[in-house]
């Protein structure tokens, strides 16, 4: 699971939730190859569909294990389609001024901007955006 590719860095706007702003943020980006995608997919469908099969007998409770199933189906599709994903972002918090990366997602979550997240430090909102041309 770790042939994301080369990270690598796009410069973006950093907006805090009060409207002050910077241009000095970043975020890190890799290319998926389809065939990991595919696999990491597959992977997560396969125990999605085991863990359905499993709770079908259960009165009442296949019901709830046919939800999940399909869940999962649909977070395995989702995975497939993010060929770009973001392996971290960071910044200089316009609010405190503190430098550093902050939290983007558990996962490989899909790039695509705005990204909303928070300071570490002061614990402010802040949205990266794309930078104007």
């Amino acid at each position: 699971m770790t042939d994301a590719g080369e990270p690598r860095p796009i410069a973006v706007r950093v907006r805090a939730a009060d409207g002050t702003m910077r241009d000095d943020g970043w975020v890190r980006t890799a290319h998926r190859p389809f065939a990991a995608r595919l696999g990491e997919g597959l992977v997560l469908a396969g125990a999605g569909t085991a863990i359905g099969v499993l709770l079908l007998p259960v009165p009442l409770v296949h019901i709830f294990g046919l939800l999940f199933m399909l869940s999962t189906w649909w977070f395995a599709l989702q995975r497939v389609r993010a060929e770009t994903v973001v392996v971290s972002v960071g910044g200089t918090c316009p609010r405190c001024d503190t430098t550093g990366t902050f939290f983007a997602g558990f996962g490989r979550k899909r790039y695509r901007l705005p990204i909303s997240t928070s300071c570490p430090a002061c614990s402010h909102a802040l949205t990266l955006e794309q930078l104007p041309q």
